[in-house]
């Protein structure tokens, strides 16, 4: 899925994609790649947050600065 595809979801349609899980080798479940650029998405939109270590301007996807 693209930025663009995923920046057009709802938050309720983003939410039910970072829910998204496969199984690993190992048997494991694991997030998939869309789970983890939804969940960036609702990040960037809820102002983010949450409390982290890195700079508040830091990004790790480049979403932010390809509105």
């Amino acid at each position: 899925m693209t930025i663009s595809e995923l920046r057009n979801m709802t938050d309720s349609e983003l939410k039910e994609l970072a829910k998204q899980k496969r199984i690993t080798k190992k048997g494991k479940c694991s997030p998939t790649s869309d789970a983890y650029q939804a969940q960036n998405i609702l990040w960037i939109r809820a102002g983010r947050p949450f409390d982290r270590k890195e700079q508040p301007n830091d990004d790790p996807w480049g979403l932010i600065d390809s509105e």
